[in-house]
């Protein structure tokens, strides 16, 4: 659980691909246990849209004092989302 939390994002839509996006966003987070640090994350993804209905949306994501990991300082979580519509 957290006392406060923060969260920043955005988006661009690229103009020669308008049904790609590229996104960041940023958090921070004081959790409710004192013994934690507070939690900071940057975050990176560029959505391509492969066709009407297929898109890859490769994240890269970077967490600092990770809140519920107390025995590493920063880590990298690198991630693959797929969206497919009907």
């Amino acid at each position: 659980m957290t006392d406060q939390n923060a969260t920043f994002g955005f988006g661009w839509r690229p103009p020669g691909t308008p049904s790609d996006l590229f996104g960041a966003g940023f958090g921070w987070a004081n959790p409710s246990n004192d013994f934690l640090p507070l939690q900071k994350t940057v975050e990176v993804f560029y959505r391509y849209q492969l066709t009407s209905n297929l898109a890859l949306t490769p994240d890269l994501q970077f967490i600092t004092n990770p809140a519920l990991d107390p025995l590493n300082d920063t880590l990298w979580v690198f991630s693959l989302r797929t969206r497919v519509t009907f």
